[in-house]
């Protein structure tokens, strides 16, 4: 798969988007048949995204040397319910709430992941000055990378994106996940209270785990580090 994906299944829509993304959470997470999980997702429609980067003089250089073997893997979270009809290029209205830049060095001995901040203020480019989590909105997934790449120094080889549903999507194909909750909360958008230590969620739970900012004092910088 080239690129990006979006991930559909019967009973709706939900983006994951790239079987690399899959492997990556699956073995994280401890999981034996990663095999049936892709075998599930293969299963399914995968329409990808043909056009996710912006044009080539907007971007920074190719990486040459042993940095030209890594890969930079851009995962946006959308912060809609709705369900993303037509082009994934061209999507108004969604910013993402969620940023990630996932690192592989050449040697893959090792998975680095930087969370950015939604709120930070920088100029995106052709807008001006406005938080990071706009460029998805004001000119889809290719500014949302142009924005990363200026911010980063360096080239985004795969992009990722995924809405509420895919999440939680992502979390059930996994049959759940276990986290090491390090601050105790009760969830502001569920009956749900999350206890401090080890427990094993289902995709729900997660998400609204994920989501979470409200109950913590620092709160958006609490919800990164979860």
């Amino acid at each position: 798969m080239t690129e990006a994906a979006a991930v559909r299944q019967p009973s709706g829509v939900w983006r994951i988007t790239s079987i690399l993304l899959v492997l990556l959470l699956a073995a994280g997470a401890g999981v034996a048949s990663i095999g049936s999980i892709v075998g599930r997702l293969f299963d399914l429609e995968l329409p990808t995204l043909s056009h996710p980067f912006p044009a080539e003089a907007a971007r920074p250089p190719v990486s040459t040397g042993l940095a030209a073997g890594a890969q930079n893997i851009l995962l946006l979270g959308s912060d809609t319910w709705d369900q993303v009809n037509g082009s994934l290029v061209n999507i108004s209205k969604q910013r993402s709430d969620t940023i990630m830049v996932v690192h592989i060095p050449a040697d893959r001995h090792h998975v680095y992941v930087m969370s950015i901040l939604r709120d930070s203020w920088l100029d995106l480019p052709g807008f001006g000055s406005d938080k990071i989590n706009a460029a998805l909105s004001y000119g889809g997934v290719p500014l949302a990378v142009q924005t990363i790449e200026g911010l980063i120094g360096t080239r985004i080889d795969h992009v990722a994106l995924v809405d509420y549903a895919g999440y939680k999507g992502l979390t059930d194909a996994l049959g759940g996940v276990d986290i090491l909750n390090p601050v105790g909360f009760q969830s502001s958008a569920s009956d749900h209270y999350y206890p401090s230590g080890m427990q094993h969620l289902t995709g729900d739970e997660t998400l609204a785990f994920a989501r979470e900012w409200r109950a913590f004092p620092d709160g958006d910088f609490q919800r990164v580090r979860n």
